[in-house]
C-alpha cells in the first residue's frame, strides 16, 4: 500500500492551525473555565480564529490531494477525516457547526485505537523517540495536536497542548515495537535498532 507521510504536504500547518483553534474554541476542556473573563475572552478569540484560517488555496491543495491519493485515502479513514474537517469547515463562525465538526473526528480516532491502526497515526504523524540507558530502549509516541484526543486516551494529560506536536507519553509494549517494525519500519529511523535486538529477534524465532 502506498504510504503517505501527512507531515510533508505544504497543506498540514493550515490544518493543525484550525485544529488548534477548535481544540481551544469548542473542545469539552474549555467547560472546565466557563466562569473565568479571561477564558471567555480567549474562546471567543479562538472561535473567530477557524474561520480565519481556512485558505482558500490549502482548499484547492486538500481536493487535489484527495483525487491523487483516492486509494491510499480508503486504507486510512483517519486522514481522509481529518482532511475532509478542514473542507467542511465553514468560512462565517458557526460554533454548532464546528463543535459537530471536531466531536466527529474525535470519535473517529476512537474507532481506529492506535494498536490496531499503527501505520495509519504514523502516516497522520505521530513520531517516535527513545531514551535508552546501557542495553535498555524505551520507545515513545510522540503525538501531533490533530491527534489530540488519541494522545490523550494513551496517557497524555487533558489540559496540554504544544504547537504541532504534543508530550510523548505512550510507551510501546514488545509487542507492539515488534509489529510496529514490521508494519512501519521507516518509523525507527532515529532509533538506535541495535538496542532494540533482543525484542526484534523474538520476532524472527517465533516465525521458526
Amino acid at each position: 500500500m502506498k504510504r503517505i507521510d501527512l507531515l510533508e504536504q505544504p497543506f498540514y500547518r493550515d490544518v493543525a492551525q484550525v485544529m488548534i483553534a477548535l481544540q481551544y474554541s469548542v473542545s469539552d476542556y474549555n467547560k472546565i473555565w466557563v466562569d473565568s473573563e479571561y477564558a471567555r475572552e480567549k474562546h471567543k478569540y479562538w472561535l473567530e480564529e477557524v474561520g480565519k484560517s481556512i485558505n482558500p488555496q490549502t482548499i484547492k491543495a486538500i481536493q487535489e490531494f484527495k483525487k491523487n491519493n483516492e486509494e491510499a485515502l480508503k486504507d486510512n479513514p483517519l486522514m481522509e477525516g481529518l482532511l475532509n474537517l478542514y473542507l467542511n469547515v465553514p468560512k462565517e463562525e458557526n460554533e454548532e457547526v464546528y463543535k459537530k465538526l471536531y466531536e466527529d473526528f474525535q470519535q473517529l480516532q476512537r474507532k481506529y485505537p492506535f494498536q490496531d491502526n499503527m501505520a495509519n497515526y504514523f502516516d497522520l504523524g505521530c513520531r517516535l523517540i527513545e531514551s535508552s540507558m546501557g542495553r535498555v530502549c524505551d520507545v515513545t509516541v510522540i503525538y501531533p495536536i490533530t491527534l489530540y484526543t488519541a494522545y490523550v486516551e494513551n496517557g497524555g494529560r487533558d489540559d496540554d497542548h504544544r504547537y504541532g506536536y504534543l508530550f510523548p507519553v505512550q510507551r510501546l509494549t514488545e509487542n507492539e515495537i515488534r509489529k510496529m517494525y514490521k508494519e512501519v519500519p521507516e518509523a525507527f529511523k532515529k532509533i538506535n535498532i541495535s538496542l532494540l535486538d533482543d525484542v526484534l529477534r523474538e520476532d524472527d524465532e517465533e516465525k521458526e
